[in-house]
């Protein structure tokens, strides 16, 4: 366990890292904000859920990567902070602590950066100030690559040719941005603007927003980072605000992906996939067989899909919408009506080191809904603590467990108050980064006639 330990000298020279081009004027007060603020935003790639304590017993929340905690006021300007996330045993772990002295009417922005064995936290604070109809903006980023980027700000509507450079954003510094808007230099007209980012000094976009809506008369902070779920090493854009939603964007022309499962014990299924402007793929998955992923463009598609051995056991022209940088997964299934459907689903764009998003779903069509336990060796049904109950046929469901062995057991609740045991895995291990499916299903090669299979 590293820990890291920051005194107050070292907050005030870390405070110094925000840019000269445009801060605020240290002079300007307002009586709507008189007291510290704290906010933390996790930009660490192989972290799981970080929480945040105060002065050793205040918890403010937890921010998993690409996440943030909602602005929280403070009582006083001392505080000790720590930072911690639980192993997979359930003990905690602490990655950093910080001791800060935050001022009257400013928050504190903390920003974890790099791998947990060796976290970075940078503080950087933020004067709060009343705002009519106009909102300040600032950027970071947490790129490992260390890679800079200058900023282009454009109106909705308008193009790169028309975009305003702001500045250039590094990895470890803070920047607010001046603005060419005449009515304040320190700050913007509320509206929708579109994002550019180019390599420093060059004049070729390598990333476009779409419409980013600054709809709130207050400060935002743009951090850029790399995408490490399903679809990994892309830039995008998060917007920070003081609450603990975060928008996230990616680039206006990113590939989407998909793949396919096919949860059928004996028929090999032929899928077509079509989209606008000649965009299609046609596959051939095998029974019980599952596709690798495939990267295609963003837009909306028919997928339609067909038994290789018999043309009426097919669907046509379900609506598959696939998003710029996010993966969706398709499972093959026989319906309630035994013909051949889809049910899809958007894999978890969050890292899968620490902590696994886990989709299970349920194509089992003899009972109408089922319980889901994922058993560890110590535990039962009854004390598992991770499942998903009333798991409904046709539906999927999306668990969190953490890295570990796992024994996953199927039961069914009857009206009579009995359960029954339907089927169970051997211990199966879900420790890889990677997105796991959880697929219960009929099976005739399963004595009980029933399968858990775990894909990824």
């Amino acid at each position: 366990m590293v820990r890291f330990i920051f005194r107050g000298l070292l907050l005030a020279m870390l405070g110094m890292q925000i840019s000269a081009c445009g801060g605020s004027d240290d002079n300007e007060k307002s009586e709507k904000y008189d007291k510290p603020y704290l906010q933390f935003y996790n930009g660490s790639a192989d972290s799981g859920a970080v929480y945040v304590t105060v002065d050793e017993t205040n918890n403010i929340g937890s921010a998993v990567y690409g996440d943030a905690t909602s602005v929280v006021s403070l009582e006083q300007n001392d505080v000790q902070l720590s930072f911690s996330q639980q192993d997979s045993d359930g003990s905690s772990e602490v990655l950093g602590e910080l001791s800060a002295n935050i001022a009257t009417g400013k928050k504190l922005l903390v920003v974890l950066s790099g791998d947990t064995s060796a976290a970075n936290f940078s503080a950087y604070p933020i004067e709060r100030t009343e705002l009519v109809s106009r909102f300040r903006l600032f950027a970071t980023s947490v790129l490992s690559t260390g890679q800079d980027y200058d900023l282009y700000l454009a109106q909705s509507g308008n193009t790169f040719a028309d975009a305003h450079l702001l500045s250039s954003v590094s990895e470890g510094a803070l920047t607010q941005f001046e603005s060419w808007q005449a009515e304040d230099g320190q700050s913007f007209s509320q509206g929708d603007y579109h994002v550019y980012l180019t390599l420093p000094g060059e004049d070729t976009p390598v990333f476009e927003s779409t419409d980013i809506s600054f709809q709130y008369a207050t400060e935002y902070t743009f951090v850029i980072r790399s995408s490490a779920g399903a679809i990994k090493n892309n830039l995008e854009l998060d917007l920070v605000i003081n609450s603990s939603s975060v928008n996230t964007y990616a680039a206006i022309d990113q590939a989407a992906q998909f793949r396919i499962y096919n949860s059928l014990d004996a028929k090999e299924v032929s899928v077509d996939i079509v989209g606008a402007q000649d965009e299609q793929r046609a596959l051939t998955i095998a029974a019980n067989g599952l596709s690798e992923f495939d990267a295609i463009a963003h837009g909306d598609y028919q997928l339609s899909g067909k038994a290789s051995d018999d043309e009426s056991f097919a669907f046509s022209n379900q609506l598959l919408s696939l998003t710029q940088g996010r993966s969706k997964a398709v499972v093959l299934y026989e319906n309630a009506e035994q013909t051949l459907d889809a049910l899809t689903f958007e894999e978890s764009h969050l890292p899968q080191n620490v902590e696994h998003d886990v989709q299970v779903v349920n194509v089992t069509p003899d009972y109408a809904a089922l319980d889901v336990f994922f058993v560890r060796q110590n535990e039962t049904i009854a004390t598992a603590k991770y499942r998903a109950q009333n798991l409904a046929f046709e539906h999927s469901a999306r668990l969190t467990v953490k890295s570990g062995q796992y024994e996953i057991v199927i039961v069914h609740n009857q009206e009579d108050d009995t359960q029954l045991l339907l089927t169970r895995s051997p211990m199966l291990n879900i420790d890889q980064n990677e997105n796991y499916i959880v697929s219960v299903e009929t099976s005739t090669n399963s004595p009980s006639g029933y399968e858990v299979v775990l894909l990824h």
